[in-house]
């Protein structure tokens, strides 16, 4: 496994991280129901196959992700975790909201700290961006970083003008694949610049990359699975992710990899990119 620096003087990730997101279980942006125990078996393998940093948020299953992860870590207490504040789920559970004012962030932080099992949290995120000034939230978070609640603290889902506002900023993260690559045109080259992390996720975009992806595999998940009504998954846009994939075979063959390997390296390879977060749903498909 190789390993980045996040930032100059910072901590030294595994270029591959443990994306949590899918052990929140049926929520609204979630892949349908889910075993506690799968996804710490899975988690486990990744941790000992020398993933080093877990990334997940309180608003996947409404705490249950971070609760997983915390019983996961427990056992690994070297391996650092990278979560997020300001995302809700209504009361409802059917939509979710942002908030990222004082208060809100440092309930989201100690909320986070129980769940996690951990009296400190490595690194501490924006999760979305908030409709109008974030300025006394990100103070907030520096405030979190000073009191030694969080290490290092990050913004993610935003552009280069947001990320210019946030003084002291260490990192930050957002969508990077062969099907969206907008992060490449400014974000990137601009943490190159500024000496900042930069974390990506989707590599695969939810599993419609890994080569085993299909129209018939779409009718088949469970109602509660959010792909149904996921952009890429579409009937106007899929075929032409399905189109990319075959267009891929024959270059991940001739690398020996799989499409899906070949989508993880192409993110990977970015400048830039610090670390590329990969979910699993069970121990099958992480790699030895």
């Amino acid at each position: 496994m190789r390993h980045k620096l996040l930032f100059p003087g910072g901590p030294s990730l595994s270029v591959l991280g443990f994306g949590a997101w899918k052990a929140g279980g049926g929520w609204i942006y979630g892949l349908g129901q889910v075993d506690d125990q799968t996804s710490m078996a899975t988690m486990r393998k990744a941790l000992e196959g020398g993933v080093n940093w877990v990334d997940t948020a309180p608003i996947y299953g409404a705490g249950r992700s971070e609760e997983v992860v915390g019983r996961v870590l427990a056992d690994f207490p070297g391996v650092l975790v990278n979560t997020k504040c300001g995302h809700f789920l209504s009361p409802d559970g059917k939509s979710t909201y942002v908030d990222l004012s004082p208060a809100a962030i440092r309930r989201d932080c100690e909320a986070s700290i129980k769940r996690l099992g951990r009296e400190v949290i490595d690194m501490y995120q924006f999760h979305i961006p908030a409709s109008g000034s974030m300025a006394e939230g990100w103070q907030t978070m520096l405030d979190l970083q000073r009191e030694g609640k969080v290490r290092w603290i990050g913004s993610c889902n935003v552009g280069v003008e947001a990320l210019s506002g946030f003084p002291g900023l260490n990192l930050t993260e957002g969508v990077f694949n062969l099907l969206h690559r907008g992060l490449g045109r400014e974000v990137l080259p601009w943490v190159v610049q500024h000496e900042v992390g930069a974390l990506v996720y989707e590599a695969q975009v939810t599993g419609l990359l890994t080569g085993s992806f299909s129209a018939e595999r779409l009718a088949s998940l469970p109602p509660d699975d959010f792909r149904h009504r996921a952009v890429d998954f579409q009937p106007e846009v899929l075929p032409r992710a399905l189109k990319l994939v075959e267009d891929l075979r024959p270059q991940a063959a001739d690398l020996g990899l799989s499409v899906g390997e070949l989508a993880i390296a192409y993110a990977c390879s970015e400048p830039g990119v610090t670390g590329v977060m990969v979910g699993a749903s069970n121990p099958g498909q992480v790699g030895g």
